[in-house]
């Protein structure tokens, strides 16, 4: 146990526990042993490790993107963005850039409907020269870049999706953006990936995310598992992740198995957990 332990074996087991665990005794199922254990844990993070390259790459287009974009669309009329100098803009010029961040009230006083901040883990020895937003941007975290996207004007949101190539009404793109960041905190900080269940019900538009999976590709869900976040994945980059996580399931599937000594539970245990990522069982 002592290879679980340094990934945090309790959390890691609760979240498995209702494959692993009889409902009735609250104990582990005949057959589990540490080495099912271990082969799970393999294939949870050999899923998670493999999304993360995708995923860096989503997160750095979208970050170059929006750099890109606030100073093309606004050059002729701020002399200042002319460099790419965000921080010298005046207030109501930067009011008009970031209008989804600010509002006005009845004495014309603004309040900040979401606090972001342009300069987080930027060194001062970077700030101190007013740089440009190209070298700001790349310090910013990806949840930095998720709450600058949202607080643009809805102009600037449809140029940068325009920019993309892509398919996504604005509040679509935000509800992707949502999803990439959850998912990658998820494998970064060593959480399980196979139970990430996004359901954006609370949106202004309900559901935005999954009306986009019914349009594009006809898949009708109101709850984005981890087989919808390789679909969206691969819409963003033209690929075919899809595939290889498939192949891959399979071959650890393969793992799994040889693992547990119960022949009932085998194919029943590892279905269970593919189903639940709404990947299609294979005997």
């Amino acid at each position: 146990m002592t290879y679980l332990k340094r990934y945090n074996y309790e959390n890691f087991v609760n979240n498995y526990s209702k494959f692993l665990i009889n409902k009735d005794t609250r104990e582990f199922i005949v057959g589990v042993s540490s080495d099912t254990l271990i082969s799970l844990f393999d294939f949870d993070r050999t899923i998670g490790l493999i999304l993360l390259k995708p995923i860096l790459e989503i997160e750095r287009i979208i970050t170059t993107t929006i750099s890109y974009i606030i100073p093309k669309i606004f050059i002729n009329h701020y002399k200042t963005l002319k460099n790419g100098n965000i921080f010298l803009l005046n207030n109501k010029e930067f009011r008009n850039i970031f209008s989804n961040w600010i509002e006005q009230t009845d004495n014309n006083d603004y309040i900040y409907l979401e606090k972001i901040d342009l300069e987080k883990n930027v060194p001062n020895s970077v700030l101190n020269f007013n740089p440009s937003i190209w070298k700001i941007s790349p310090y910013w975290s990806f949840s930095t870049v998720k709450d600058i996207f949202n607080s643009l004007s809805i102009q600037l949101k449809k140029e940068i999706i325009k920019e993309l190539n892509l398919d996504f009404k604005w509040y679509e793109f935000s509800n992707f953006i949502d999803i990439i960041n959850k998912i990658r905190n998820r494998i970064c900080h060593n959480n399980v990936i196979y139970e990430f269940n996004y359901s954006p019900k609370n949106s202004f538009f309900p559901y935005p995310i999954c009306r986009f999976l019914k349009r594009k590709l006809n898949i009708d869900t109101n709850k984005i598992r981890i087989y919808h976040v390789i679909k969206l994945i691969d819409i963003f980059l033209k690929t075919n992740y899809i595939d290889e996580i498939n192949c891959v399931i399979y071959e650890l599937k393969d793992k799994f198995n040889s693992n547990i000594y119960n022949d009932i539970n085998k194919s029943e245990v590892f279905n269970n957990i593919i189903k639940y990522m709404r990947f299609i069982s294979k005997k």
